[in-house]
């Protein structure tokens, strides 16, 4: 392919309600940036998406820019394609990771003492989504299935199958995956659909965590309002790490 461009064929193994999975359209840009950027010292840092119309099966093209590369920081756009028409746009930014200034403010979800027992079975989310069959749930926080919340949060552990790395690919998809806090709180069905997403990504990647091991995501939402309805997520290790923050409002279908 021409420089910054990016093709493949996509069927629907990572599927959502009548789309691709809006994380996996996510993560396929960020592999698009990473290759692009072509510098293992450049990891990303923040990336934000927005959907112009639904990714289908068919042919997926990324087209990536970097916009400027400096000493420290790099910023990168892309226009994305599914069957040859522009359904997303992307800006990115990386950099070299420097221990200047860190703390950590925020306070591990309090479930992280609750484990995934030895011989507990992973639990079906029940969504009739083909992208959760690649992913193993244990709920600690809420029930979507008895539409049941902690106030508006709700969360759990989840780990991706035959992944043993846990990088920025995965933890995008990770970050989108867990049923919405907003269906633990309607009392009747609506599907929401991503309209934009923003990932920032906070710990040192590929994680140091054990293969196979899961990490808890938390998920937070605020208000459903004039068809659209927001969501705040947090990946954490079992160890306390805060991995990842996530942000994005869906499209509330009626």
């Amino acid at each position: 392919m021409a420089d910054g461009v990016y093709e493949r064929i996509l069927d629907e193994s990572y599927w959502g309600h009548e789309a691709q999975f809006g994380g996996f359209a996510h993560a396929l840009v960020v592999a698009a940036m990473k290759s692009e950027i072509a510098d293992p010292q450049y990891a990303p840092v923040s990336m934000s998406m927005h959907f112009i119309r639904p990714f289908l099966t068919g042919l997926f093209r990324c087209e990536v820019a970097v916009v400027r590369r400096g000493r420290n920081m790099a910023n990168l756009r892309a226009d994305v394609y599914s069957s040859g028409k522009l359904a997303g746009e992307a800006i990115a930014t990386f950099g070299r990771r420097r221990e200047v200034g860190s703390f950590l403010a925020a306070e591990p979800p309090p479930e992280l003492v609750s484990l995934v027992g030895v011989d507990e079975a992973p639990h079906d989310p029940g969504m009739g989504i083909p992208t959760h069959r690649h992913f193993d749930f244990w709920p600690r926080v809420g029930s979507s299935i008895e539409h049941r919340a902690d106030g508006n949060r709700v969360g759990g552990w989840v780990r991706m199958r035959d992944e043993p790395v846990l990088d920025e690919l995965t933890l995008v998809m990770i970050n989108d995956l867990w049923v919405p806090a907003a269906y633990h709180l309607w009392q009747v069905g609506h599907v929401a659909v991503s309209a934009d997403i923003t990932t920032q990504f906070r710990g040192a990647l590929p994680a140091a965590v054990a293969p196979g091991e899961p990490v808890f995501v938390q998920l937070r939402t605020a208000a459903s309002a004039g068809g659209f309805v927001d969501e705040d997520t947090e990946v954490w290790t079992a160890a306390g790490e805060l991995l990842c923050q996530g942000r994005q409002m869906r499209f509330v279908h009626a």
